[in-house]
């Protein structure tokens, strides 16, 4: 197998004609593509970690991936984020503190 591009942390490989004819039968295609981190150069070692080895173009390849940084990227982007704490108070609770200094409201000047 051969590095043909990197990709956003993804290399291209092809296939060589000893690891097609190792492999008939199995799908393998002419192209892959694996995280760059996992390579070792050694198809056994490399296919369990392939994100796609069915590639039948180098244009199909690329292709499949730059789609695999878009999903990155929506993942991170996409990211849920949950509601701020306030302190365990309400909205209807917040902002009703007294101040020092500031005139009671007639809700409470009515239980003085």
């Amino acid at each position: 197998m051969r590095k043909i591009k990197k990709i956003n942390g993804y290399l291209v490989v092809k296939f060589n004609a000893r690891e097609l004819r190792e492999w008939e039968g199995t799908a393998l295609g002419e192209y892959g593509v694996i995280d760059a981190e996992l390579y070792t150069g050694h198809l056994e070692i490399d296919r369990s970690a392939m994100e796609y080895d069915g590639a039948k173009t180098l244009e199909e390849a690329v292709e499949l991936a730059r789609g695999l940084e878009s999903e990155e990227e929506l993942g991170a982007a996409g990211a849920v984020q949950g509601p701020a704490q306030d302190g365990g108070e309400g909205e209807e609770h917040q902002g009703e503190g007294h101040e020092e200094g500031s005139e009671p409201s007639a809700e409470d000047r009515g239980s003085l």
